[in-house]
């Protein structure tokens, strides 16, 4: 899902969730396809923590498990830089 379809079906949900009494809720994200810049990708991330998501997973990308890590790593450093 884009951002903006995030903002929209959260908003959504967190208005049936408030109807019914219930607290509001927050988006978990399996990651889409990220710049294989570290900065681009953190500002693609940046998009997705503004639409509600207070989690992304990134999803493996193949055997080599170690350069996820690395990448996964560079990621939140850029992120926390940021």
């Amino acid at each position: 899902m884009r951002p903006e379809e995030i903002t929209t079906s959260l908003e959504e949900i967190n208005r049936l969730a408030a109807e019914l009494g219930r607290p509001a809720i927050r988006a978990t994200l399996v990651a889409p396809q990220l710049d294989p810049n570290p900065q681009r990708a953190v500002e693609q991330l940046a998009k997705y923590e503004k639409a509600g998501t207070e989690r992304i997973i990134l999803a493996p990308t193949g055997p080599d498990w170690r350069r996820d890590h690395e990448l996964a790593a560079k990621l939140r450093t850029a992120y926390e830089v940021a």
